[in-house]
């Protein structure tokens, strides 16, 4: 059977069984600490809290949003469903092609739902729905020049401590600053 312990995780090397237990709190040093009107994302980064912020890509904090009590579940179900088809993808095993087709579908139930929740979270504060895109060494994966949703081109957002590439008409960012 394959291990699957992941390399990079060091809570391994020190308890053996740390990947059978809950994961720890965030550290506070990545927790988003820019201004509280500062615009943030939908998007999964192997953690528990999918919302993070546009200029830092630090995790935000839902209580200082403020996220309303009713939205905690749908924001945790989509992390878990969109979670589920990230590590299948990080994987590169049997899933790979399936997750990416998922992911890549802005159509797909994963992400229908993600950018619904995206609107929906964009009434508590300005938010965009991060495209999933493939590694750059892939070869197949080009970088996107328009908007899949309405074919306007993407701009550059280079106020934070990143830059990426977006479209202001649907929310849509792409996150790799090496895009432009």
């Amino acid at each position: 059977m394959k291990d699957q312990t992941p390399p990079y995780d060091p809570a391994v090397l020190d308890d053996p069984y740390a990947q059978l237990r809950p994961p720890a709190p965030t550290p506070i040093d990545e927790i988003c600490s820019c201004p509280s009107g500062t615009p943030i994302m939908l998007m999964t980064a192997l953690g528990e809290n999918p919302i993070h912020c546009l200029d830092c890509n630090l995790e935000v904090d839902p209580k200082t949003l403020p996220l309303p009590l009713g939205m905690v579940g749908e924001v945790a179900h989509w992390r878990w469903i969109a979670s589920a088809f990230e590590a299948l993808e990080l994987d590169s095993g049997a899933y790979e092609d399936l997750a990416q087709r998922e992911l890549g579908d802005l159509g797909s139930a994963v992400n229908v739902e993600g950018l619904e929740l995206r609107q929906r979270l964009d009434g508590i504060r300005r938010c965009y729905f991060v495209l999933f895109q493939k590694m750059r060494e892939d070869l197949e994966w080009v970088v996107p020049t328009v908007c899949p949703l309405c074919g306007g081109g993407f701009v550059e957002y280079s106020a934070g401590r990143f830059t990426r590439l977006m479209c202001e008409v649907d929310s849509l960012v792409l996150l790799n600053s090496r895009l432009c």
